[in-house]
């Protein structure tokens, strides 16, 4: 009996939480001007009451969009560029909040690692860092318009070849 209430305790039961962190998308192209959410959790025992965003080199933030309950500042490093998004709000205990930003992609393919800092009402931080916080930049195979009509048009000569094939059998067996 100890052993089922000891494995229901450890597989039924959440672990206990804290906060953290999730950004996507994970993967777009070089160059490629895209808008990216980053999702904070507030799982501890004190709201959240700041959450900063370190941008990686090469990323070039271009907009922030306003989310309601927060306020947010750009902070630029010396060649002008955004370096930190800092937004200023309260996040309950529980809740989450989708914060979004555009940013022209690095030119370069590769892994581009943000890190959140996520500050709370008890004066505690955590820093976020890990797998979900990072986008991977690779080229992608777009298939022109004339592809897709070149597709279309295999399609539909297929399919009238095969209903001209089935007329004909059918008439050969009649």
């Amino acid at each position: 009996m100890t052993i089922l209430v000891s494995f229901l305790i450890v597989v039924v039961l959440p672990p206990p939480a804290y906060g953290h962190a999730a950004l996507s998308p994970r993967t777009s192209a070089p160059g490629k001007v895209e808008v990216y959410q980053v999702i904070i959790f507030a799982e501890t025992s004190a709201p959240t009451i700041l959450v900063e965003l370190l941008v990686p080199e090469g990323m070039d933030v271009q907009n922030v969009e306003p989310t309601v309950g927060w306020l947010h500042n750009l902070v630029r490093n010396s060649s002008g560029s955004v370096s930190k998004i800092v937004w200023n709000g309260t996040l309950r205990i529980g809740g989450q909040v989708e914060l979004r930003f555009v940013a022209k992609n690095a030119d370069k393919e590769g892994e581009y690692a943000f890190k959140v800092l996520q500050k709370y009402a008890n004066g505690e931080v955590a820093e976020w860092d890990y797998a979900g916080m990072r986008v991977r930049l690779e080229p992608r195979a777009e298939i022109p318009i004339v592809g897709y009509l070149l597709i279309v048009v295999v399609i539909v000569t297929v399919t009238f070849g095969f209903v001209i094939l089935r007329k004909r059998l059918k008439r050969t067996v009649d």
